[in-house]
């Protein structure tokens, strides 16, 4: 999912385990996992059971997968796909990590623990703890660069510099040894990504993505809609990022702003009074934010078929949209999803940029106009 491995990565060289390359999805892994989840199963589900599958035939004997609370499906999901996968006949062990805020006090804080031991051949909870800091670490940087990449590519004058740029910087940060070094890597990388030649002429609007954390984050669920937009000239923000979802509600984000703020946010709106599971209110609030404080020029909505939370978070993103007189897009996807389909829908939502920032222009020379006419 999206930059997940490069936490990975560098926390197996800490805790001393075998990390498996990230097996690419294919068409064919969808096809698996669509063909074995339960029915009615978000997008997500199938996807990483088919990516599940497809680790486990080259040998993957572990599946490690992130556990969860509140009414969303996805808390269901380590124990379906343990049973999803028996049943198939795969022999592994799964190796479920917790929350460990759900109201337990030390039971959480144990479970949490004890699964980062049974990864790997360290065992001492300090070293542990540190290896944690120190990966997650690494992996916020990498986020950083990511959320570069997402507006500077937009702009390049030299196509695919960016990205190459990208390639080098990841394996920069991912091979730190060390916080210091990972820190002064970090430092590197930027100049990397901002010694990239751009042209401002090229941009043609700023979009804000907010959605379903799985089908935001990773590519080929989305059908890489932001490596599209920025292609055609439309730089991305995106309100969510890897270390976002994984770090604790109260840490740094590189998004901005965390879950309680946006949720504060979505309240002031009066569209929704309380929490409604999932990332529900959070998308509302993080909506508010990219319009109020980054001046987005569109919203854009990417979830899952039969996610309940963002079906209901469609609501109050149109609401604040309209508000605000901003252009609000929602894309669907489920297996079936085609990109041709798609394309001539983001077409259409960058020609509604294109008119809107003209009209905006318009509007400005003629308000000077009416000022100077008067002196």
């Amino acid at each position: 999912m999206g930059t997940l491995y490069w936490l990975l990565y560098p926390l197996s060289k800490r805790l001393k385990f075998e990390l498996q390359e990230q097996p690419k999805i294919t068409q064919k892994t969808v096809k698996k996992g669509s063909l074995h989840a339960e029915e009615g199963m978000c997008l997500p589900f199938k996807y990483v059971l088919g990516n599940f599958m497809d680790a486990l035939e080259k040998g993957a004997n572990i599946v490690l997968f992130a556990g969860g609370i509140g009414p969303c499906r996805f808390g269901y999901y380590s124990p379906l796909f343990e049973a999803t996968l028996k049943d198939l006949g795969y022999l592994f062990r799964l190796i479920s990590i917790e929350p460990w805020f759900t109201g337990r006090g030390f039971i959480d804080k144990y479970r949490f623990w004890r699964s980062f031991a049974k990864l790997g051949r360290v065992k001492n909870p300090i070293r542990i703890a540190w290896a944690i800091w120190e990966s997650f670490y690494i992996a916020q940087c990498i986020d950083e660069i990511t959320s570069m990449l997402n507006y500077t590519r937009a702009i390049e004058v030299k196509k695919g510099s960016t990205n190459r740029a990208y390639r080098k910087a990841l394996d920069l940060l991912a091979n730190s040894k060390h916080y210091w070094q990972a820190k002064r890597n970090f430092e590197t990388a930027k100049e990397m990504m901002a010694a990239i030649k751009t042209d401002a002429s090229k941009l043609k609007g700023v979009v804000g993505i907010v959605g379903e954390f799985y089908v935001v984050l990773e590519p080929s669920a989305n059908m890489r809609i932001i490596e599209w937009l920025n292609d055609h000239g439309i730089a991305v923000i995106c309100s969510i990022f890897v270390t976002d979802w994984v770090g604790p509600d109260t840490s740094p984000k590189v998004a901005h702003i965390n879950k309680i703020k946006a949720h504060e946010l979505a309240k002031k709106e009066d569209t929704f009074h309380r929490w409604c599971g999932g990332d529900c209110t959070a998308n509302v609030g993080h909506a508010v934010y990219l319009m109020d404080h980054l001046n987005v020029d569109a919203i854009i909505q990417l979830l899952p078929f039969t996610c309940m939370p963002d079906t209901m978070a469609t609501v109050g993103l149109m609401a604040v949209t309209e508000k605000r007189d901003i252009p609000f897009a929602r894309y669907i996807y489920d297996e079936h999803s085609a990109l041709a389909g798609l394309e001539t829908r983001w077409e259409g939502l960058i020609d509604t940029i294109e008119m809107k920032r003209l009209d905006k222009e318009l509007h400005e020379i003629a308000q000077r106009e009416a000022v100077r006419s008067k002196v």
